[in-house]
């Protein structure tokens, strides 16, 4: 259909699918990114279509694709996260690598008041962690509840994050604190 009418469909089939790679895939999902250039241009297709993209896929080919075509990085799900609290959610450093340089903010938080660092620090995503960190991600920031990413690591039972982010000095913990919390 000419002027998009089955392309946004298709695009996220594709984006579903996502296996640039596969030989299968490639002739669909390449023509269709290719094309998509009129889908992309609104910001709620190419929202969904990254969306799916991170749910389905965790590909960081597709994801950089989309991104290139003009998908918005800060969009957010019906649940107020962006696609690098998806990356994280799922636990895919590569996309997070690849997201974090194009994020607004590595503090930004979804509709529940989660922000990233809780979010890899709780999974023990210490590669995540210390990505996010770079990129200046605060270690005092904190959740609905007003715990800190530290707290979330100890709760979740991740030496690795805590240390990660106690050498990032979180500011008021103490080591004492942080051994009680983890008992």
């Amino acid at each position: 259909m000419e002027g998009g009418g089955l392309q946004l469909p298709l695009l996220h089939m594709a984006a579903v699918a996502g296996k640039v790679g596969h030989p299968h895939a490639t002739p669909c999902y390449s023509p269709l990114t290719r094309r998509a250039a009129c889908c992309v241009r609104a910001a709620a297709a190419a929202a969904a279509t990254l969306t799916l993209a991170l749910h389905y896929t965790h590909q960081v080919d597709c994801v950089l694709l989309l991104l290139q075509r003009g998908a918005p990085p800060g969009c957010r799900d019906s649940l107020g996260r962006t696609a690098l609290m998806l990356s994280l959610d799922h636990g895919h450093t590569e996309c997070v690598e690849a997201l974090l340089p194009r994020a607004s903010s590595p503090d930004l938080k979804d509709a529940s008041g989660l922000p990233c660092l809780h979010r890899a620090a709780a999974r023990g995503l210490s590669a995540c962690v210390r990505l996010l960190l770079d990129a200046h991600a605060s270690v005092d920031i904190t959740d609905a509840e007003a715990q800190t990413p530290l707290h979330a690591a100890c709760r979740a039972g991740e030496p690795v994050a805590a240390l990660l982010l106690l050498e990032h000095s979180a500011a008021g913990v103490s080591v004492a604190r942080v051994v009680c919390y983890t008992c």
